[in-house]
């Protein structure tokens, strides 16, 4: 069941214990979670336009079917941005989500400063048979965090084998505070049952010390050997 174990990584001066979970979609415990994520990412990005795609389901046979076309269709279109647009290569977040009518509909948020509307549906109207494209810019990223909110607030919507949500490689900004990187390929690990904050407290009343952490990862500086001693696994 979800959360209900956790993983005990430790080398020889510092250990890591983090809660397991199941990281699904349809969780209940985990579905907050990756809303919650989602968002995050999406305003890390910094973006300055959000794009509204919709699909014409007299081309296709179902939903699911028109997301794949979609998904496709869009790789296409980002290349024709680039070619028609030029500079410095933009950044897109894509996620999926459904319509009252069960149908798909993209929502791109996009460091690209501008895109001709008329241009889009064009290209759109083109390549899905779908002409109906929205385009909003954004000045304030007060602005951006609302419109996430309205727009990513739903669990994006799983369609066949497409992916929920994709972003290039660059969207995520990457924190500039991270704490030091530890080599645990070479770790012992250890599956738990419990809690693992529970776990990190008796770590903490044996002498480890927290250096990084939330309420379920955490990553702790040990003691010297002779100082402590837990089972299993010291």
């Amino acid at each position: 069941m979800c959360g209900q174990q956790f993983l005990y990584s430790r080398t020889a001066t510092h250990a890591r214990v983090f809660q397991l979970r199941c990281r699904s979609w349809t969780c209940p415990k985990c579905k907050p979670r990756r809303q919650k994520r989602l968002r995050w990412q999406a305003l890390s990005g910094r973006p300055v336009t959000f794009i509204t795609l919709t699909c014409n389901p007299m081309r296709n046979d179902s939903p699911g079917d028109a997301a794949r076309a979609m998904t496709k269709a869009w790789r296409a279109a980002r290349r024709a941005i680039e070619a028609e647009y030029g500079g410095k290569k933009a950044e897109y977040l894509t996620v999926i989500e459904s319509t009252q009518r069960g149908w798909p509909h993209l929502h791109v948020l996009t460091t690209r400063p501008w895109i001709d509307q008329r241009w889009l549906s064009k290209l759109w109207e083109r390549l899905t048979g779908a002409k109906i494209v929205h385009i909003e810019r954004v000045k304030h990223q007060a602005r951006a965090a609302a419109y996430v909110a309205k727009y990513l607030g739903k669990a994006p919507h799983k369609y066949l084998n497409c992916k929920r949500y994709y972003m290039t490689r660059g969207y995520v900004q990457k924190p500039t505070n991270r704490a030091p990187a530890f080599d645990w390929s070479k770790a012992e690990h250890e599956t738990m049952n419990g809690d693992a904050a529970f776990f990190v407290a008796v770590l903490i009343n044996s002498g480890h010390r927290v250096i990084d952490g939330s309420q379920e990862h955490f990553i702790l500086e040990r003691p010297p050997p002779s100082s402590f001693s837990l089972k299993p696994g010291a």
